[in-house]
Parts: structure tokens; C-alpha cells; sequence
């Protein structure tokens, strides 16, 4: 018994294979990635009242939803794309903040501070790369509501 198996047989697997094994590898890095999630929340007040009395806060979430760790440098909001910057100043903080694998971090400012004019909250991390979130009409209308008080 003689089996004999062609090139062109020979080839068209290599290919398949290789193929294969690019998907496999590409899904890999792509689910490896790291991925934030950013939520924001208005009328926040500590307890207990602490160096800015009952004045309500807004609290920036940060979570890494990705397997791979970032970390977060500045976070600010946006009047428009890269005008009118309002850093965040807890969110400096010498060599930046780490999130490994499904951890999170919280930032507050003053919730007076800010103006109905915001759009949007950004993230940077080490690499420079920018992570925006645009805020919703619920979060700007509870600014402006502040604002009127």
C-alpha cells in the first residue's frame, strides 16, 4: 500500500493551518486587552461630612474590565473635544494609579464646581492613550440643578 499525498495538498493545509492559528492568536490579544469602564454619578454626599461640609460631590468610577493592567494618569472633563479642560485633582497622584484585572478606583470633585457646559469625561493612562465617555442628559441636567440652588 502506497499512499502518496501532492503538494498542492501539502499546501493548502499549511495555509488552513496557518490561517487558524492567526484567528486563534489575533482573539487572543484582542480579549487580552485592557478595557475601562467609566461611570459617573452626581448628588453624592460623604459620610461622615468631612472638610467640605454637606456640598455634593460627583464620583468618577474607573474599572479595568480587561486582563491586562493600566494605569490611569488624569482624568478630566470636557467642555468640547480638547477645549476648556477640568482636571480632577485627586486623580493626580505621583506614578499614576494601577488597575490590575477587575479593579477599580474612584475620583470625586465638587459638584459645584462644574458647569451645565461639560460633554464629556476622559481617561488617560501611561501609554497616552485617551478613553471618552460621553456624559448623559441625566448627569448634565443634575449640574444644572446645582448650579440653580
Amino acid at each position: 500500500m502506497n499512499i502518496e499525498i501532492s503538494a498542492s495538498a501539502v499546501a493548502w493545509y499549511g495555509a488552513i493551518v496557518a490561517t487558524l492559528s492567526a484567528i486563534a492568536s489575533g482573539y487572543g490579544m484582542f480579549r487580552d486587552r485592557a478595557r475601562l469602564i467609566i461611570k459617573v454619578a452626581a448628588n453624592m454626599e460623604m459620610f461622615p461630612k468631612g472638610i467640605n461640609g454637606n456640598e455634593n460631590q460627583v464620583l468618577v468610577t474607573i474599572a479595568n474590565a480587561g486582563r491586562r493592567p493600566v494605569t490611569i494618569t488624569h482624568v478630566w472633563f470636557e467642555r468640547g473635544k480638547g477645549q476648556n479642560l477640568l482636571l480632577l485633582r485627586t486623580s493626580f497622584q505621583p506614578g499614576g494609579t494601577e488597575l490590575k484585572e477587575g479593579k477599580f478606583v474612584n475620583f470625586n470633585c465638587i459638584q459645584s464646581s462644574l458647569d451645565s457646559a461639560i460633554k464629556t469625561i476622559c481617561v488617560q493612562d501611561a501609554t497616552g492613550k485617551k478613553h471618552r465617555k460621553k456624559l448623559l442628559p441625566d448627569f448634565i441636567r443634575a449640574i444644572a440643578s446645582e448650579k440653580k440652588v
